[in-house]
């Protein structure tokens, strides 16, 4: 898993207990950072998420749908029962 970038710190955190996040990559890296988000419950859920460092935008690489960002480095996902979702961290760049 490290060969892929799995990193054991997520720097991200989920508002719902039964939505769960990992990440692939460093942030300010040269490569990207992306994250895996699931939800592991039988409901769907609408969860917010809230990254440990400086995020402009989060993308959806794979069934991610429905992103909104209601504030700054905040942004709510809908994930339907068992889905799986992954996102690119479009990091905010630092002013100088």
């Amino acid at each position: 898993m490290n060969r892929a970038g799995w990193q054991p710190e997520t720097l991200m955190r989920a508002s719902a207990a039964n939505v769960w996040v990992e990440r692939y990559g460093e942030p300010g890296g040269s490569g990207e950072c992306l994250f895996t988000v699931r939800n592991a419950s039988e409901k769907a859920v609408n969860a917010i998420l809230t990254p440990e460092f400086p995020v402009n935008s989060l993308t959806p690489i794979w069934h991610g749908t429905g992103i909104a960002q209601p504030e700054k480095n905040r942004f709510t996902v809908r994930l339907e029962p068992w889905q799986t979702a992954v996102f690119k961290a479009n990091e905010a760049e630092e002013k100088k």
